[in-house]
């Protein structure tokens, strides 16, 4: 079974191969999410870790000094992932950490003159990530890299969902 990451790494290559380790540094570190470090020290053991279990092959660049290694992925690296798709349970696939909503299971025990402020600056740096994430989609679009596009849609649309409970605590806050 794959881990989160294993199959994120999997899933770049697949769409974009052949490229570099650094190349999928870089496909983290522009990513509207940063739900991963896109550190060396994170993702080049990983991918070497994926080369040795047969999930990706390395080829040498062409005609390149300094022996860059193009990454692809391997039969056995598709169909890894193609099970890492199809599985999944509650634990998995359910709600994952929001920040925000942890803070907002002690909100109010802010003092109430505080809590508006704080519900403006959560909107805007919510509607901040909307237009980012609008921008990324908009990229893949013009990358042509279609299936990235539609992935990261879903990501629009749960921050709208975000800025919608937003609005409503703003009502209950002012309700009060």
């Amino acid at each position: 079974m794959l881990s989160e990451l294993e199959g994120a790494v999997l899933g770049i290559v697949a769409r974009k191969q052949p490229l570099t380790a650094y190349a999928i540094r870089k496909e983290f570190h522009n990513a509207v999410t940063q739900s991963w470090s896109a550190s060396a020290g994170a993702i080049y053991p990983l991918v070497r870790r994926l080369v040795l279990d047969g999930l990706l092959i390395e080829n040498s660049k062409p005609n390149d000094g300094r022996k860059s290694v193009l990454l692809s992925i391997s039969q056995k690296g598709r169909n890894r992932l193609c099970a890492w798709i199809k599985e999944g349970d509650l634990k998995t696939l359910g709600p994952v950490a929001d920040p925000m909503r942890t803070r907002g299971f002690a909100f109010f025990e802010l003092p109430l003159e505080d809590q508006i402020n704080v519900l403006q600056r959560w909107s805007a740096l919510t509607e901040e990530s909307i237009e980012l994430t609008k921008a990324q989609i908009t990229r893949f679009k013009n990358e042509v890299d279609e299936t990235a596009a539609a992935a990261t849609r879903g990501t629009e649309l749960q921050l709208e969902a975000r800025l919608q409970w937003i609005a409503e605590m703003i009502e209950r806050v002012n309700g009060s």
